[in-house]
């Protein structure tokens, strides 16, 4: 029979057998699922069963998913907190992620059922629903484990490494052998799968030994022990999965794999299994482009001399793209005659030479993540790099065993846990590659690397109640084993950049692509103290704006490369990107090789294409040293910066920081329910909303630089104003005085407030009408009548979205649990302060400053942020009177707060805004207290300066864009601010953040 032959001479084998492979684990998978379910409901016996939820739960735990049985004893003490349905969808979307919020809503009310009624099996029904999307993953990543079985197998045969037996005439003789309609007798291919596996687990025991994938096997010994139904039901099971792995042997014998070699199976590893898909089964991707990068930066390179004698570890190996470059580098560094390895060339056999190689590479390259699979996946790929070598190797010496050093373990962990304990031997023998991987994460921990590189997991998984680390003791163990880096609501990365400092040998490299939010983070002030004082920094990219082109998300990356040990007369290299004027290609994996390419160029001095936006300098390391724990001013101008920043301490009766003379509150946050608080004109004409609760609403967009652009929406604001003067504060709109309390329900503090009946006539309704919505119409109609409701008309419309109203969650709690009436806002912040006018408004998140003025009062969102003085600060005061006495004359609040703007929005802030600062994966800057300390206010240099940009900026306020006159009031600022006529010139040029400009900036006066 004709074979197909696997190579690169014919590329369309390669895709028509990708697409076959894939088409098979889909077969796999569906009957894995199928089995699952009938071995979790009992099906096969109470002993199957609980090994089966053993191992499930073992793999939940790994993969970051809270396991069952947890979240089965989460539900239950819920329901005793508090047993309404909102909250049980509030555990099961916020604090035990299961599901969004939509599907939580479904399900909430039939878990708290089962829960009343003390009812498991309805419980577990319902709990299994939300476990699907697990239950398909790990059914999935089983199939994927006896596919690579079954695989592996057969390219060994066809290389001449293994026996024939699931090829060929083996293949036909085996295929001849029908599984049997009997309770008890053989499946052949089954039985095949499981002979291979016993046969290799010594020679590859990551891929071959018995492990938590294996759920679904039952050995004939535990066959005997069960009772004849649970026999002819797993009976059943078994012959579908036979009949599924005899179609997938088919295939495997259509091909010829005697020509197989790391490129055809990297194409075939690419197809079959591309990064979207590896990405859904757990995350193991990083763009290979990105770590050849990373590679080349830390000096792993195969020209290298001595390179074989330097070990390598990736901690969060994933599917082992970093390991795969890596022993690609070095076998091709092991193919050149070089000192190092001279003992490979002095032997004379080929054979010899390929095992001599192949040692010197399981003992350099090493590899550990938490996930099972990862490290399945990542044996697996390094056995198709070794497999040139080992082949001639075990031919000679066919007990040679490919002992890779990748291990299953929480990379994190200083310490080795005992022996899992399931109190079953049968589950003891399941985990038999769990305590391998224990015990070679043991040997890994007494070892120092020369490298250690990777892409560890980021984006903020220690935050939360129940988050992807939900198990409380080991984010406290975190706390314990890294409490130099354990800085506020940290992102685990930090530790994984803590932790692999620590397995450098002394001027060993660790080169890691993370998120840049360290950089100047309150989180990341730990880990920029670590490395200010324990390591040198070498280089920094900066790919802030290539999050989505990268990993398909909005996120911030950038490349960290560290030397163990200091070396101050280093500098570190600096490469910050900027959102391109482009791209040379629609391809993804095209514009990846151009990004990486392009910094490349930069680092080697090469032109770079005029498309690419970059900017590249160099940074003292006893900078770094300097700032510490600071946040990093990664930035060429970080002299001139310092300039700016020294002027109120240089001049502090004539410079004030804006921080100094503004209260700086955000706006408003409705907490969900947005569209029905904001209203447009043709919706408040149909409700008849009281006009004392609507005002106009300010979002970001519509504050422009000196103007605002109201959007025409308007806001519902359910607070009101008791009391005159400073006594004055703010309440909910439908709280009661005490004087305005009902006699037969003194403690009634609030009008809409319906959990209780206020006279005998609001309990007889709330014991007959059995509809929710009914009732509460009818106790607010009620009410109304007896004049309780201030708003009637406002209070019906809020009623009658009691539901969505009363059901909203944020970060894991109800309105209630933040002390909020169900119809308030979340965050309804300062009131007074929120309406006060007049008063300076700012996006939140801007590319340039936009500050502007708020005459009408407007009510902002808290997308925006409020800049006002307080009643009580003196420093305000103080500056408004010898503001005054610059100008000699009295000054109106409008008057001081135009002079402000001026400042706010002048080339200064505008520098102090884009130096230094970190960017949202969009591009934009977060307008913070932080820089409103930064932000420089002067007096005037004359009286005619202070009147000039008090009426120029009130003129650019009005729309009155006269020529020059922005530029003329910028000129005044910088003036009246001491700057030197260079730097000046400089700022008002503005243009890109990142455009490199004079070096000599700062002021020498």
């Amino acid at each position: 029979m004709g074979r197909l032959p696997l190579n690169h001479k014919h590329p369309h084998f390669l895709q028509h057998f990708s697409a076959s492979l894939r088409e098979s684990v889909d077969e796999l998978r569906d009957w894995l699922i199928q089995t699952f379910r009938a071995m979790e409901q009992g099906e096969m016996g109470e002993a199957q069963r609980q090994l089966v939820l053993n191992l499930f739960a073992r793999w939940c735990s790994e993969s970051g998913i809270v396991p069952f049985e947890m979240a089965e004893e989460r539900l239950r003490e819920a329901a005793k907190e508090r047993p309404d349905s909102q909250h049980i969808a509030n555990v099961l979307s916020q604090q035990l992620g299961l599901c969004d919020r939509t599907k939580a809503n479904e399900f909430a009310s039939h878990i708290l059922s089962a829960i009343k009624d003390e009812d498991r099996k309805a419980l577990q029904k319902q709990l299994w629903s939300l476990y699907e999307t697990f239950v398909d993953q790990y059914a999935t990543q089983t199939a994927h484990v006896l596919a690579a079985r079954f695989m592996l197998y057969r390219v060994g045969e066809d290389k001449g490494l293994f026996e024939r037996l699931i090829s060929h005439d083996a293949l036909q003789k085996l295929l001849h052998e029908q599984p049997q309609p009997f309770v008890g007798t053989r499946t052949p291919v089954l039985d095949c799968l499981e002979q291979i596996r016993q046969l290799c687990e010594i020679l590859l025991p990551a891929v071959y030994r018995q492990g938590q994938f294996d759920w679904w096997f039952v050995p004939p010994l535990k066959k005997q022990v069960m009772s004849e139904r649970e026999r002819r039901q797993l009976a059943t099971f078994e012959r579908r999965g036979d009949i599924v792995c005899r179609r997938f042997l088919r295939v495997l014998d259509a091909y010829d794999f005697s020509q197989m070699d790391v490129d055809a199976w990297k194409d075939v590893y690419q197809r079959y299994l591309p990064s979207e898909e590896r990405q859904r089964l757990g995350g193991f991707y990083t763009p290979d482009p990105i770590v050849r990068l990373i590679l080349d930066l830390v000096g792993y390179k195969p020209e290298v001399e001595g390179l074989c004698q330097c070990s390598l570890l990736d901690p969060a190996c994933g599917s082992g793209t970093f390991l795969v470059e890596a022993t690609q580098r070095l076998i091709a560094h092991l193919e050149q005659q070089m000192p190092c390895h001279s003992d490979i060339f002095e032997e004379r056999a080929s054979w010899i030479r390929a095992q001599r190689k192949l040692e010197y590479i399981l003992q350099a390259i090493c590899g550990v993540d938490i996930h099972p699979f990862a490290a399945f996946l990542t044996t697996v790929n390094l056995f198709f790099q070794l497999l040139s070598l080992y082949e001639p190797a075990k031919r000679k010496n066919p007990d040679l065993a490919l002992n890779l050093t990748i291990t299953a373990h929480d990379a994190l962990e200083r310490q080795v846990p005992n022996a899992f304990d399931f109190g079953e031997q049968e589950v003891n023998a399941r985990i038999q590659l769990t305590e391998e991987h224990r015990r070679r994460y043991a040997e890994l921990m007494q070892r120092k690397f020369d490298f250690v590189v990777g892409n560890p997991p980021w984006g903020g998984v220690l935050k939360g109640d129940l988050s992807p680390l939900f198990d409380h003791q080991k984010r406290n163990r975190y706390q314990r084993l890294y409490p130099e880096v354990m800085t506020g609501k940290v992102d685990i990365y930090v530790l994984f950049l803590k932790r692999g400092m620590e397995w450098l040998k002394e001027c060993g490299r660790l080169g890691m692509i993370t998120q840049n939010s360290y950089f100047d983070r309150d989180f990341g002030t730990g880990i920029r103290n670590y490395f200010a004082n324990h390591a040198t920094l070498t280089h920094i990219i900066d790919l802030q704006p290539f999050g989505q082109l990268f990993f398909r998300a909005m996120n911030t990356p950038a490349i960290t490369i560290a030397m163990k040990g200091v070396d101050k007369g280093k500098d570190v290299v600096i490469i910050r990107t900027d959102k391109p004027k482009g791209y040379p290609s629609q391809d993804r994996a095209e514009r990846q090789r151009w990004v990486i390419e392009q910094v490349q160029n930069i680092l080697s001095g090469n032109p770079i294409d005029p498309k690419f936006v970059a900017q590249n300098f160099s940074l003292p390391q006893i900078q770094l040293r300097q700032w510490g724990g600071q946040r990093w001013v990664l930035d060429p101008q970080h002299s001139l910066r310092r300039t700016i920043l020294n002027l109120p301490r240089r001049s502090p009766s004539k410079v004030w920081s804006a921080k100094k003379l503004l209260v700086f509150v955000q706006g408003v946050t409705p907490g969900g329910a947005l569209e029905l608080f904001e209203l447009d004109e043709e919706q408040l004409q149909k409700l008849h909303l009281e006009q004392d609760l609507i005002f106009k609403a300010l979002k970001g967009t519509d504050v422009q630089r000196w103007q605002i652009q109201w959007g025409g929406k308007w806001m519902l604001y359910p607070y009101i104003r008791l009391g005159r003067g400073k006594q004055a504060t703010y309440y909910p709109a439908f709280y009661l005085q005490p004087k305005e309390r009902p006699k037969e329900k003194p403690d009634l503090t609030d009008a809409l407030d319906f959990t209780t009946a206020i006279d005998l006539y609001e309990q007889r309704v709330m014991l007959t009408v059995q509809d929710p919505f009914e009732q509460r119409e009818k106790l607010l109609t009620y009410r109304i009548s007896r004049q309780l409701v201030r708003f009637p008309e406002t209070a019906r419309y809020l009623v009658k979205n009691y539901v969505e109203l009363a059901g909203r969650i944020f970060k894991g709690r109800s309105m209630a649990e933040f002390d909020r009436q169900w119809y308030e806002y979340l965050w309804p912040r300062d009131c007074i302060l929120m309406l006060a006018c007049p008063k300076i408004v700012s996006p939140y998140l801007t590319r340039k400053p936009r500050f502007a003025l708020d005459r009408e009062g407007y009510l902002a969102q808290h997308a925006c942020m409020l800049l006002l003085p307080a009643d009580d600060n003196t420093n305000f005061a103080n500056f408004r009177s010898a503001l005054e006495q610059v100008v000699s004359r009295r000054l109106s609040l409008e008057d001081v707060l135009l002079y402000l703007l001026a400042f706010l929005n002048s080339p200064v802030s505008d520098f102090l805004l884009r130096t230094g600062r970190g960017r949202t994966p969009k591009g934009s800057y977060a307008v913070t207290e932080d820089y409103l300390s930064e932000i420089p206010i002067a007096l005037p240099k004359t009286a005619g300066d202070g009147i000039a940009i008090i009426n120029a900026v009130r003129k650019l306020m009005d729309g009155f864009a006269e020529p020059d006159l922005e530029a003329e009031v910028f000129q005044r600022v910088l003036a009246s601010l001491g700057l030197s006529r260079r730097i000046q010139t400089a700022l008002m040029k503005g243009g890109n953040p990142l455009t490199n400009l004079e070096e000599d900036w700062e002021d020498k006066s």
